[in-house]
């Protein structure tokens, strides 16, 4: 398992200009990566008195990211070395090989089953982890949400599985429901009531009282689901979430960070 770095070891900001930006604002990615996008009126005497600031903000922030990263390392690496699949109740064990046929690879393995990725480099190897994921979702997932449908008799017309970064599912007025591949990454009991979320959705598509009467009548502990849900993101694994760790790009300035002590 590749870890990445502590974001608390070596703190650098990305300073990015924007034409766009009235304001100054601070972005700190999953990673701890810190970005300030500031207006171009900006000067070099601007942002280090603004990163100055709020280096208590900072500091707070990465601190919390890096007692993350130390609770749970298997969320924050690059390239894992075990993916488990709690909704379907399943774990793979992960090779990494360089080979000219790309790919990820299933096998059944003594004691459990591997998934051998065949990639030139750690964002191929990404690339075909998520791949990976996206199918077994889309195996899984429409089946479930099937028969969750047939035993609340609350019908659908379509399904779709995406990579969507906010959302766990959506419900339209047609009937389409669309889940999250990452909620294989849930419990199945979560995974259970989103579905029973959005297949309320396709008979009230506020969140009116009505709608929640309807979702109690299926899901007696649906707020003890919904504050479990505002949190489960951090179930996700970044690289299963999306999250890339920043570069300097053309046109970065790049400061490095003075924090207290």
């Amino acid at each position: 398992m590749l870890l990445l770095p502590s974001t608390l070891d070596n703190i650098v900001a990305f300073v990015k200009t924007s034409a766009k930006a009235k304001r100054p604002r601070l972005e700190i990615c999953p990673y701890g990566t810190v970005t300030l996008i500031a207006p171009r009126r900006f000067s070099a005497r601007h942002w280090q008195g603004f990163l100055r600031d709020n280096t208590g903000w900072i500091t707070q922030t990465l601190e919390r990211i890096d007692h993350h990263r130390r609770q749970a390392p298997q969320l924050h690496t690059i390239q894992p070395g075990v993916i488990h699949l709690p909704a379907v109740g399943a774990t793979w064990h992960i090779d990494y090989s360089n080979q000219q046929r790309r790919g990820a690879i299933e096998s059944q393995i003594e004691g459990g089953q591997r998934l051998t990725v065949r990639a030139g480099d750690n964002h191929e190897h990404l690339k075909h982890l998520n791949a990976w994921v996206r199918a077994r979702a889309h195996a899984v997932l429409p089946t479930r949400l099937r028969e969750i449908s047939e035993q609340t008799e609350l019908r659908f017309s379509r399904i779709n599985i995406r990579a969507q970064k906010t959302r766990w599912g959506s419900c339209t007025r047609s009937g389409t429901i669309s889940l999250n591949q990452n909620l294989l990454f849930l419990s199945p009991e979560l995974a259970d009531y989103l579905m029973i979320h959005e297949l309320c959705h396709t008979v009230h598509m506020s969140h009116s009282a009505r709608y929640w009467t309807l979702v109690k009548r299926f899901s007696p502990d649906y707020r003890l689901h919904e504050s479990r849900l505002r949190h489960a993101a951090n179930q996700v694994p970044l690289w299963a979430a999306g999250a890339r760790q920043r570069t300097a790009q053309p046109g970065d300035t790049v400061i490095r960070l003075t924090m207290p002590i």
